[in-house]
């Protein structure tokens, strides 16, 4: 079986017209930390309710009202992780 090389010189694939117009969308490790600070603060922002209002990010908490019983007529699997063992639910009532 013929493998795939490591490393695939795209430079016949891509032209330099097209790698100048992307090199923009080229984040290093240091832009993609601050991308990751600032959508995390407009998140804990939106959650909370002193700037819930002037936040970019409108979030609203939610939570589980129920879990599964084992008597729901739905046709969704749910999977839940709980500690490092996955559980599936099946006929899940997903109020449909």
């Amino acid at each position: 079986m013929k493998m795939a090389p490591d490393v695939v010189d795209t430079n016949q694939f891509v032209s330099p017209q097209i790698r100048d117009r992307c090199r923009e969308l080229i984040l290093d490790n240091d832009k993609l930390r601050k991308i990751m600070e600032v959508l995390l603060d407009n998140i804990e922002r939106g959650l909370k309710k002193e700037t819930h209002a002037d936040s970019v990010v409108k979030c609203f908490p939610t939570y589980v009202q129920d879990l599964p019983n084992g008597t729901g007529t739905g046709s969704n699997a749910c999977y839940v992780e709980k500690q490092k063992n996955a559980e599936l639910w099946n006929d899940v009532d997903m109020g449909s």
